[in-house]
């Protein structure tokens, strides 16, 4: 007779030799509740800043007219849709991930390899800048707040090597599957993320990649969260969950702060009538006002001519689709700073704006399928959501899915997929010769 325990702190089951994770999609780490959390109001705000203090606040004037304002609501309008109707969301787990022995093995195994690519690429990354000469001095002249210590160190020490220092990127998958491992079989996942994290921390505050950081803390939080049996206290009401999006910014800012602080306060305190965290405020909320104003800038000088490569975003894509026809432009009109053009924007200077909104759709529909795939227990689909979340929530600053960022990330879940799909055929195949075999001797 087959006997199941339970775990009262985790509501891990296992039934004797299947384990079952509790996989919980709750609204707020829904993508949904990720639209709402941060594009939502970064869009609000940063189309609520008067187009005659874009020069005063960000050295530029304002490019964003009536056009460029409809389409980026408008495109957000089509994403709060697509998830509020493809991807269920309740505040208990209604499936579990189902894990047998082999699954485990395979589990272990998945971790093992992204792992070794992951650290290996850091490792590389970090040797290099050590063999053209970084050392602690440089490191200590950025704590200390020398001026232009961060771009001396970006662009005289670190070194993005395209097809080696892009697997850095592999954190974010393999973060999700420590966990899921971790939960499943009682091993520490900390082994794991602690490095990573202190990995992240490092390119974010000596190459200044924020972003970094930002992909291993989000992907991290959602496994944590997905993986439970119910939502946490705090956010089982709408007061608590509203509370907990202030909380959220709150500590965006800090940390934005932060890094900010030996990034650029530097040289701009002398120059900037007010207190660091006003500075910081508005450096926060121009990231995402800037990269909506280049969008704008780039969508009138191409005057509705189409330009596909603009969804793609790094040296890798610039090789294949050769030199943007907007390079340099922009610097004529104190752009040259910001480089990154929202993703809200970037489908419609793509393939205009009928195009653009297909493309959000299908971007939208796609995240919305990892999510609903996820909250049935799909671990591929798990692992995908958690290491693209971060798309959803910075969509007003980058179109990440077309980032060579992401590339690594996609390649990897292909695999993984690939592995997962022949490991589960041979599973059915063995079940399927095993019946055949006892109804032979049946027969009998």
């Amino acid at each position: 007779m087959s006997t199941v325990t339970r775990s009262p702190r985790t509501g891990v089951r296992q039934l004797d030799s299947i384990i079952k994770i509790p996989v919980t999609m709750h609204w707020l780490w829904a993508p949904l509740g990720l639209l709402l959390t941060l594009p939502v109001p970064a869009l609000i705000g940063s189309l609520a800043i008067p187009p005659a203090q874009f020069p005063a606040l960000f050295g530029q004037p304002s490019f964003l007219e009536e056009r460029a304002r409809l389409v980026a609501i408008s495109y957000i309008a089509i994403m709060l849709v697509v998830f509020l109707v493809f991807v269920p969301m309740r505040g208990r787990a209604a499936t579990f991930i189902s894990l047998d022995t082999k699954s485990i093995t395979w589990l272990n195994r998945t971790v093992l390899t992204l792992a070794s690519v992951t650290f290996a690429a850091y490792v590389f990354w970090i040797g290099s800048a050590v063999t053209r000469g970084l050392g602690p001095s440089a490191v200590l002249d950025l704590l200390t707040g020398e001026e232009g210590t961060i771009f001396v160190l970006r662009n005289q020490y670190f070194e993005n090597y395209g097809g080696l220092t892009t697997w850095m990127q592999l954190a974010a998958l393999l973060a999700p599957l420590v966990i899921l491992r971790a939960k499943a079989t009682g091993r520490a996942a900390r082994t794991y993320l602690v490095p990573l994290f202190v990995l992240a921390f490092v390119r974010a505050l000596l190459n200044s990649e924020r972003l970094a950081l930002i992909e291993l803390a989000l992907s991290t939080i959602l496994a944590y969260l997905i993986l439970r049996d119910e939502a946490p206290r705090i956010v089982r009401t709408a007061p608590r969950a509203i509370a907990l999006i202030i909380g959220a910014w709150l500590a965006l800012i800090v940390v934005f702060g932060t890094f900010e602080y030996f990034r650029s306060w530097t040289y701009a305190e002398a120059g900037y009538d007010g207190d660091f965290w006003s500075y910081a405020i508005t450096l926060l909320l121009g990231y995402y006002a800037t990269a909506l104003n280049l969008a704008a800038f780039d969508s009138s000088i191409l005057d509705g001519t189409p330009l596909v490569s603009a969804m793609f975003q790094g040296n890798l894509y610039e090789q294949f689709f050769g030199p943007s026809p907007l390079a340099g432009v922009q610097r004529a009109y104190g752009l040259e700073t910001f480089t990154n053009r929202s993703g809200l924007l970037v489908p419609d200077i793509a393939l205009g704006a009928w195009g653009g909104a297909v493309v959000i759709a299908l971007t939208a529909f796609a995240i919305a399928t990892l999510a609903r795939r996820t909250a049935r227990g799909d671990i591929i689909a798990f692992a995908a959501y958690c290491a693209s979340a971060v798309a959803v929530l910075e969509i007003v600053r980058i179109f990440y899915l077309g980032s060579s960022r992401f590339l690594p990330v996609l390649i990897a879940i292909m695999g993984m997929a690939v592995s997962w799909s022949l490991l589960q055929a041979k599973e059915r195949g063995a079940r399927k010769s095993t019946r055949r075999r006892s109804e032979a001797r049946s027969r009998r």
